[in-house]
Formats: C-alpha cells, structure tokens, sequence
C-alpha cells in the first residue's frame, strides 16, 4: 500500500489572500470623496488608533492672533459614523482643531481635505488622506 507523504505547506500562504484582501477594505474606508457633499471649505477623515474615529469633534477656527493658541470660533461639528467631517467655508486661511489644530487655506471655490490619525504618542493633521 502506498501512502502520499504530505507536506507541510508554510502558514502565510494560508494567510496571503486574507491579508490583502483586508488592507484593500481599509484603503476602500478611506476612500471618502463620494461621502462629501460640500462644494467649497474643509473635509476630511479622522482615525483614532488607525480605526474610523466617528463621533469626535471638530472646530473651525479663524487664525489665532500672535501668542495665542486659538482664534475666534467658526463653526464645530462631530465626525459622522464613518469618521467624515465637512464643513462650508468662503476662501480664505481657517483653523482645524481637535486635540492639536493646523493652519489651512481654503482656496476659491474649492475644497480641501486634512485628516486627522491619532494614536498612543497623540495624533497629527495630514495635508490630505493619512
């Protein structure tokens, strides 16, 4: 009687397929344009501990004057369930501020996207998808 010898197959084969099927889904997360319903101001994505950060606030402030910290209040919301803010802003030089701010511009008739990817060492605004 024969016996086929079976071999031991390596176990990231097993894995490859998942793997990149999984890191196709989180770029597809991220993918956000078509969420976005603003003509022209600031958008964007915020991830906490790289998972869709949904219901965190996030302001709109005008330019703090030299030696402060923050600027006159603009507008506020909270990230939706898939982590999405939007906000309608004439042109102009705005702040984006959740746990630290970052300066942007908002250019006529267009708009701009900065996420935010928070994690253990604290987080950072992204000119654009993080």
């Amino acid at each position: 009687m024969l016996f086929a010898r079976s071999r031991p197959v390596k176990p990231g084969l097993y894995l490859a397929p998942f793997v990149i099927t999984s890191l196709a889904a989180c770029a597809a997360e991220r993918d956000i344009e078509s969420m976005v319903s603003i003509h022209e101001g600031a958008y964007g994505l915020l991830l906490s501990d790289n998972n869709i950060g949904a219901g965190i606030g996030v302001t709109v402030e005008l330019p703090p004057s030299p030696g402060s910290v923050h600027g006159a209040s603009v507008d506020a919301a909270m990230t939706d369930r898939d982590g999405v803010y939007q906000f309608e802003l004439e042109p102009g030089q705005y702040q984006l501020c959740t746990q630290s701010c970052v300066l942007i511009d908002v250019p006529d008739e267009e708009r701009v996207r900065h996420d935010w990817a928070s994690g253990p060492d604290g987080g950072s605004w992204c000119d654009g998808p993080c």
